[in-house]
Protein backbone atom coordinates (compact mmCIF):
# COMPACT_ATOMS: atom_id res chain seq x y z
CA UNK A 1 0.00 0.00 0.00
CA UNK A 2 2.85 2.25 0.89
CA UNK A 3 4.34 1.59 -2.67
CA UNK A 4 1.19 2.62 -3.91
CA UNK A 5 0.94 5.97 -2.30
CA UNK A 6 4.38 6.62 -3.24
CA UNK A 7 3.40 5.91 -7.18
CA UNK A 8 0.67 8.64 -6.63
CA UNK A 9 2.65 10.89 -4.94
CA UNK A 10 5.36 10.99 -7.62
CA UNK A 11 2.60 11.09 -10.48
CA UNK A 12 1.19 13.95 -8.54
CA UNK A 13 4.40 15.88 -9.11
CA UNK A 14 5.08 14.89 -12.52
CA UNK A 15 1.54 15.84 -13.79
CA UNK A 16 2.37 19.21 -11.56
CA UNK A 17 5.43 19.85 -12.89
CA UNK A 18 3.63 19.24 -16.44
CA UNK A 19 1.26 21.84 -15.89
CA UNK A 20 3.74 24.36 -14.43
CA UNK A 21 5.82 23.87 -17.99
CA UNK A 22 2.88 24.23 -20.27
CA UNK A 23 1.69 27.15 -17.86
CA UNK A 24 5.08 28.69 -19.01
CA UNK A 25 5.67 27.72 -22.41
CA UNK A 26 2.16 29.20 -22.94
CA UNK A 27 3.22 32.39 -21.27
CA UNK A 28 6.40 32.59 -23.58
CA UNK A 29 4.57 32.16 -26.58
CA UNK A 30 1.59 34.26 -26.08
CA UNK A 31 1.47 36.09 -29.68
CA UNK A 32 2.11 39.99 -30.01
CA UNK A 33 0.73 42.66 -32.44
CA UNK A 34 1.40 45.57 -33.19
CA UNK A 35 -0.92 47.82 -35.93
CA UNK A 36 -0.07 51.40 -37.38
CA UNK A 37 -3.04 53.59 -38.30
CA UNK A 38 -0.52 55.24 -40.25
CA UNK A 39 0.69 54.72 -43.89
CA UNK A 40 4.31 56.35 -44.78
CA UNK A 41 2.80 57.50 -47.87
CA UNK A 42 -0.11 59.21 -46.88
CA UNK A 43 1.50 60.58 -43.26
CA UNK A 44 4.37 61.95 -44.22
CA UNK A 45 5.06 66.21 -43.73
CA UNK A 46 6.07 69.34 -44.77
CA UNK A 47 9.49 70.61 -43.24
CA UNK A 48 8.69 71.70 -39.44
CA UNK A 49 5.34 69.98 -39.17
CA UNK A 50 4.60 67.01 -36.73
CA UNK A 51 3.64 63.73 -37.10
CA UNK A 52 1.42 61.73 -35.00
CA UNK A 53 1.80 57.84 -35.12
CA UNK A 54 -1.41 55.88 -33.65
CA UNK A 55 -2.60 52.43 -33.45
CA UNK A 56 -3.18 48.93 -31.69
CA UNK A 57 -1.07 46.75 -29.38
CA UNK A 58 -2.33 43.54 -28.68
CA UNK A 59 -1.24 40.61 -26.94
CA UNK A 60 -2.88 37.56 -25.46
CA UNK A 61 -2.01 38.47 -21.80
CA UNK A 62 -0.63 41.49 -20.09
CA UNK A 63 0.79 44.58 -21.97
CA UNK A 64 3.60 45.87 -20.05
CA UNK A 65 4.82 48.98 -22.30
CA UNK A 66 5.02 50.19 -25.77
CA UNK A 67 8.30 52.45 -26.71
CA UNK A 68 9.30 54.51 -29.65
CA UNK A 69 12.67 54.75 -30.82
CA UNK A 70 14.56 57.03 -33.23
CA UNK A 71 17.38 55.98 -35.45
CA UNK A 72 20.49 58.83 -34.93
CA UNK A 73 23.01 57.40 -37.86
CA UNK A 74 25.64 59.81 -36.43
CA UNK A 75 25.09 58.62 -32.64
CA UNK A 76 28.38 56.48 -32.53
CA UNK A 77 26.89 53.22 -34.53
CA UNK A 78 23.71 52.89 -32.37
CA UNK A 79 21.04 51.34 -34.07
CA UNK A 80 18.37 53.66 -32.00
CA UNK A 81 17.72 55.69 -29.05
CA UNK A 82 14.31 55.93 -27.07
CA UNK A 83 12.51 59.00 -27.14
CA UNK A 84 9.53 58.30 -25.75
CA UNK A 85 7.57 55.42 -24.17
CA UNK A 86 4.71 54.76 -21.59
CA UNK A 87 4.17 51.33 -19.32
CA UNK A 88 0.35 50.69 -19.72
CA UNK A 89 -0.49 47.70 -16.82
CA UNK A 90 2.66 47.34 -14.95
CA UNK A 91 2.87 47.57 -11.67
CA UNK A 92 -0.75 48.58 -10.91
CA UNK A 93 -3.43 46.36 -9.30
CA UNK A 94 -5.50 46.26 -12.66
CA UNK A 95 -2.87 44.33 -14.44
CA UNK A 96 -1.91 42.35 -12.04
CA UNK A 97 -5.80 41.30 -12.32
CA UNK A 98 -5.79 40.97 -15.61
CA UNK A 99 -6.27 37.00 -17.05
CA UNK A 100 -4.35 35.92 -20.09
CA UNK A 101 -7.12 37.27 -22.48
CA UNK A 102 -6.38 39.32 -25.61
CA UNK A 103 -5.31 42.81 -24.70
CA UNK A 104 -5.91 45.68 -27.09
CA UNK A 105 -4.36 49.06 -26.12
CA UNK A 106 -5.02 51.79 -28.43
CA UNK A 107 -1.62 54.19 -28.41
CA UNK A 108 -0.47 57.72 -30.06
CA UNK A 109 2.75 59.48 -30.56
CA UNK A 110 3.27 62.95 -31.79
CA UNK A 111 6.84 63.59 -33.06
CA UNK A 112 7.17 67.15 -33.01
CA UNK A 113 9.07 69.90 -35.42
CA UNK A 114 10.06 67.13 -38.12
CA UNK A 115 12.71 68.66 -40.60
CA UNK A 116 14.83 65.61 -41.97
CA UNK A 117 13.46 62.06 -42.60
CA UNK A 118 12.71 60.37 -39.49
CA UNK A 119 13.36 56.38 -39.03
CA UNK A 120 11.53 55.03 -36.23
CA UNK A 121 11.28 51.73 -34.48
CA UNK A 122 7.83 51.15 -32.57
CA UNK A 123 7.92 48.20 -29.71
CA UNK A 124 5.58 46.34 -27.60
CA UNK A 125 6.54 44.27 -24.93
CA UNK A 126 4.61 41.78 -22.90
CA UNK A 127 4.71 40.88 -19.35
CA UNK A 128 7.13 38.41 -19.90
CA UNK A 129 9.88 40.81 -21.72
CA UNK A 130 8.58 39.53 -25.00
CA UNK A 131 8.65 41.66 -27.79
CA UNK A 132 7.46 42.61 -31.41
CA UNK A 133 8.48 45.74 -33.11
CA UNK A 134 7.44 47.81 -36.87
CA UNK A 135 9.69 50.36 -37.93
CA UNK A 136 8.11 53.38 -39.56
CA UNK A 137 9.59 56.34 -41.79
CA UNK A 138 8.12 59.57 -42.30
CA UNK A 139 9.30 61.39 -44.63
CA UNK A 140 9.93 65.51 -46.08
CA UNK A 141 7.08 66.46 -48.28
CA UNK A 142 7.62 68.83 -50.97
CA UNK A 143 5.17 71.42 -52.06
CA UNK A 144 3.63 70.91 -55.13
CA UNK A 145 1.90 74.92 -55.22
CA UNK A 146 3.72 78.02 -55.78
CA UNK A 147 2.74 80.98 -53.74
CA UNK A 148 2.51 84.76 -54.54
CA UNK A 149 1.24 86.75 -52.14
CA UNK A 150 -0.58 90.09 -51.71
CA UNK A 151 0.08 91.85 -55.07
CA UNK A 152 -2.71 94.44 -56.34
CA UNK A 153 -4.97 93.93 -58.98
CA UNK A 154 -6.82 97.08 -60.51
CA UNK A 155 -10.65 97.69 -62.15
CA UNK A 156 -11.68 100.91 -64.23
CA UNK A 157 -11.20 103.47 -61.24
CA UNK A 158 -7.59 102.10 -60.31
CA UNK A 159 -4.09 102.45 -61.23
CA UNK A 160 -3.54 98.84 -61.10
CA UNK A 161 -3.64 96.59 -63.96
CA UNK A 162 -6.78 94.35 -64.04
CA UNK A 163 -5.68 91.47 -66.24
CA UNK A 164 -3.85 88.43 -64.43
CA UNK A 165 -1.36 85.46 -65.45
CA UNK A 166 -2.38 83.16 -62.49
CA UNK A 167 0.66 81.10 -63.63
CA UNK A 168 2.58 82.85 -62.52
CA UNK A 169 1.18 85.68 -60.11
CA UNK A 170 1.91 88.11 -62.71
CA UNK A 171 -0.96 91.53 -63.95
CA UNK A 172 -0.54 92.92 -66.90
CA UNK A 173 -2.43 95.91 -68.19
CA UNK A 174 -4.44 97.65 -70.85
CA UNK A 175 -0.77 98.88 -72.74
CA UNK A 176 0.76 95.21 -72.88
CA UNK A 177 -2.48 93.28 -73.87
CA UNK A 178 -1.64 93.78 -77.59
CA UNK A 179 1.51 91.40 -77.32
CA UNK A 180 0.91 88.42 -78.79
CA UNK A 181 3.30 87.44 -75.92
CA UNK A 182 0.94 88.71 -72.94
CA UNK A 183 -2.16 87.50 -74.77
CA UNK A 184 -0.96 83.49 -74.90
CA UNK A 185 -0.80 84.17 -70.75
CA UNK A 186 -3.31 86.11 -69.12
CA UNK A 187 -5.84 83.92 -67.49
CA UNK A 188 -8.32 86.28 -66.04
CA UNK A 189 -9.69 89.46 -65.44
CA UNK A 190 -11.29 91.78 -62.22
CA UNK A 191 -13.55 94.55 -62.46
CA UNK A 192 -17.07 95.66 -61.45
CA UNK A 193 -16.30 92.97 -58.79
CA UNK A 194 -16.28 89.91 -60.37
CA UNK A 195 -13.68 88.15 -62.05
CA UNK A 196 -13.83 86.69 -65.59
CA UNK A 197 -12.31 84.99 -68.21
CA UNK A 198 -13.12 87.56 -71.01
CA UNK A 199 -12.22 91.30 -70.67
CA UNK A 200 -14.76 92.78 -68.55
CA UNK A 201 -13.71 96.54 -70.47
CA UNK A 202 -14.19 95.25 -73.93
CA UNK A 203 -13.93 92.59 -76.45
CA UNK A 204 -10.22 92.00 -76.88
CA UNK A 205 -10.67 88.75 -74.92
CA UNK A 206 -13.57 86.01 -75.63
CA UNK A 207 -12.29 83.44 -73.15
CA UNK A 208 -9.00 82.79 -72.33
CA UNK A 209 -9.89 79.36 -71.58
CA UNK A 210 -10.22 79.93 -67.30
CA UNK A 211 -12.84 78.47 -65.14
CA UNK A 212 -14.22 79.35 -61.96
CA UNK A 213 -15.82 77.81 -58.86
CA UNK A 214 -16.66 79.68 -55.21
CA UNK A 215 -15.19 77.75 -52.43
CA UNK A 216 -16.23 77.67 -48.64
CA UNK A 217 -12.48 78.16 -47.82
CA UNK A 218 -11.57 80.67 -45.84
CA UNK A 219 -8.38 83.26 -45.57
CA UNK A 220 -7.12 80.94 -42.73
CA UNK A 221 -7.34 77.60 -45.09
CA UNK A 222 -5.87 79.74 -48.18
CA UNK A 223 -2.75 80.59 -45.44
CA UNK A 224 -2.64 77.15 -44.09
CA UNK A 225 -2.34 75.02 -47.60
CA UNK A 226 1.14 74.08 -48.41
CA UNK A 227 -0.61 71.33 -51.42
CA UNK A 228 -3.33 71.26 -53.35
CA UNK A 229 -4.72 68.18 -51.25
CA UNK A 230 -7.48 70.24 -50.62
CA UNK A 231 -8.91 71.30 -54.28
CA UNK A 232 -6.97 69.45 -57.18
CA UNK A 233 -10.31 66.91 -57.55
CA UNK A 234 -12.86 69.96 -57.41
CA UNK A 235 -14.69 70.63 -60.44
CA UNK A 236 -14.69 74.29 -62.03
CA UNK A 237 -17.26 75.43 -64.80
CA UNK A 238 -18.15 78.98 -64.81
CA UNK A 239 -16.86 81.92 -66.82
CA UNK A 240 -17.68 84.74 -64.42
CA UNK A 241 -17.47 84.67 -60.91
CA UNK A 242 -18.84 87.54 -57.99
CA UNK A 243 -16.09 87.95 -55.68
CA UNK A 244 -15.99 89.94 -52.42
CA UNK A 245 -13.26 90.37 -49.45
CA UNK A 246 -12.73 87.51 -47.67
CA UNK A 247 -14.10 85.18 -50.71
CA UNK A 248 -11.43 82.29 -52.11
CA UNK A 249 -12.13 81.61 -55.61
CA UNK A 250 -10.80 78.41 -57.36
CA UNK A 251 -9.71 78.37 -60.52
CA UNK A 252 -8.09 76.67 -63.31
CA UNK A 253 -6.17 77.86 -66.24
CA UNK A 254 -5.77 77.31 -70.02
CA UNK A 255 -2.95 75.10 -68.97
CA UNK A 256 -4.74 72.98 -67.10
CA UNK A 257 -3.30 74.39 -63.46
CA UNK A 258 -5.66 74.87 -60.44
CA UNK A 259 -5.48 77.33 -58.29
CA UNK A 260 -6.65 79.47 -55.58
CA UNK A 261 -7.08 83.82 -55.46
CA UNK A 262 -7.80 85.02 -52.32
CA UNK A 263 -9.43 87.98 -51.64
CA UNK A 264 -7.43 90.18 -49.22
CA UNK A 265 -9.38 92.95 -49.78
CA UNK A 266 -11.28 94.98 -52.36
CA UNK A 267 -11.89 99.34 -51.94
CA UNK A 268 -14.74 98.80 -54.34
CA UNK A 269 -16.47 96.72 -57.17
CA UNK A 270 -14.01 98.88 -59.82
CA UNK A 271 -10.69 100.11 -57.11
CA UNK A 272 -8.09 98.06 -56.14
CA UNK A 273 -7.99 94.26 -55.34
CA UNK A 274 -5.87 93.21 -52.97
CA UNK A 275 -5.36 89.64 -53.65
CA UNK A 276 -3.02 86.49 -52.86
CA UNK A 277 -2.29 83.77 -55.12
CA UNK A 278 -1.49 79.88 -54.75
CA UNK A 279 -1.54 77.74 -57.96
CA UNK A 280 -0.49 73.76 -58.63
CA UNK A 281 3.37 73.72 -60.37
CA UNK A 282 2.48 70.91 -62.71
Amino acid sequence: MKKINILFILAGIVLMGLISSCDNNDHKDLPLSLKLNNTTATDSVFSGESCTISGVAQALGKIDKIQIFKSFPWNNGTADVEIAGFGIYAGTAAYDQIADTVTNYSFNFTIQNIKTTTNLRIQLTDKNGKTVSVNYTIKIRQSNIESYLKFYLGGADSGYYSALDADTGTPHGSASLSDPAVVAVVDMFFDFGELANYDLDGTRFKDTGTRFAKTLFSSTDFDGFKSDDAFKAMSVTLNLVPIGAGDVVLFQTKSGKKGLLNVISMTSPTGDLLVSLKVQKE
